[in-house]
């Protein structure tokens, strides 16, 4: 009895742990082990598609940096300063290509630190080897026959600075000039009028007539010229513009012009009546002398 007890209580006990094995192979775990629970990572805040970008994030696009070009100005070319030229400081005058040899010659806007103002008198005259002339706006004149005889230099711009063209600036410049109906004119100047015109229609882009441009010369001239008129484009009249035109009998200025200059219309016999606009405000010397007809002025 004792025996069949002791053998009830063994398979007991075997049935106990195989119900123990088969509850640990319920819960299976995939083949992987059970990990302990970590802090869950926050998301990233999504970045709104409208929002401008890091501009110091390196992957952002950026604008393309301008470079300004540089210019290269001529080398070799003769200044002095305004005070030997004209009698007043502050600037400085190209005065020859000097050791510049090359066709195309571009004018710096300053020397040795302060501007350059004016190109003077016969500077660029006889060469014929030039092509081309960069004038900087910092110029404000440009002196007699400047660029004379230079037959091939190429069409020449005259920047807006410049107030004051002298006479014969660019004779001799066929390529550098355009002449219609017998005016000639370099840019927006008018520059020269052949004595044979009867009548002159000033272009109308027309900015400045230069020194003598309707000059009668020594003996005078411009008889069949009688009556002109000139578009309000113009703004400057330089010396002589008019010297000895011994036909003109009338004349109407434009509105733009604020000076008429040293002997602007000396010895013009035959003028009776001019139309001087209320802008003028400066008379120079002599610019009626020998005008002994001259009855009109409004």
């Amino acid at each position: 009895m004792k025996r069949t007890f002791a053998i009830l209580l063994v398979l007991a006990m075997l049935a106990a742990i195989l119900a123990g094995c088969g509850n640990a192979d319920s819960n299976p775990t995939n083949g992987n082990l059970e990990q302990n629970p970590t802090t869950p990572t926050t998301p990233a805040t999504p970045t709104d598609p409208a929002d401008p970008a890091d501009p110091t994030d390196p992957t952002d696009p950026t604008d393309p940096v301008v470079t300004e070009p540089q210019v290269h100005y001529s080398q070799g070319l003769e200044f002095k300063p305004t005070e030997k030229i004209t009698g007043e400081a502050g600037g400085y005058v190209v005065v020859g290509v000097g050791s510049c040899n090359t066709r195309e010659i571009r004018i710096p806007n300053t020397h040795n630190g302060l501007p350059v103002v004016g190109i003077r008198d016969w500077s660029f005259q006889d060469l014929e080897w030039l092509t081309k002339v960069v004038i900087p706006e910092s110029v404000e004149w440009i002196g007699s026959a400047a660029f004379d005889n230079c037959p091939n230099l190429e069409r020449l711009t005259i920047p807006d600075s410049v107030t004051y063209l002298g006479s014969m600036a660019v004779r001799n410049c066929p390529k550098a000039v355009e002449t219609v109906d017998g005016v000639t004119y370099v840019d927006k100047w008018l520059i020269h009028c052949d004595q044979s015109v009867t009548e002159v229609n000033i272009r109308p882009d027309t900015v400045g007539i230069a020194a003598f441009a309707f000059s009668g010369g020594l003996d005078g001239g411009f008889e069949g010229l009688t009556n002109l008129v000139i578009p309000d484009s113009v703004i400057y009249l330089c010396d002589n513009a008019f010297e000895k035109c011994l036909g003109l009998k009338s004349v109407t200025l434009s509105d733009g012009i604020r000076k008429l200059p040293w002997r602007a219309f000396y010895w013009c016999a035959s003028l009776e009546s001019i139309t001087i606009p209320d802008g003028v405000t400066q008379i120079g010397d002599e610019a009626f002398d020998n005008c002994g007809a001259l009855v009109n002025v409004q």
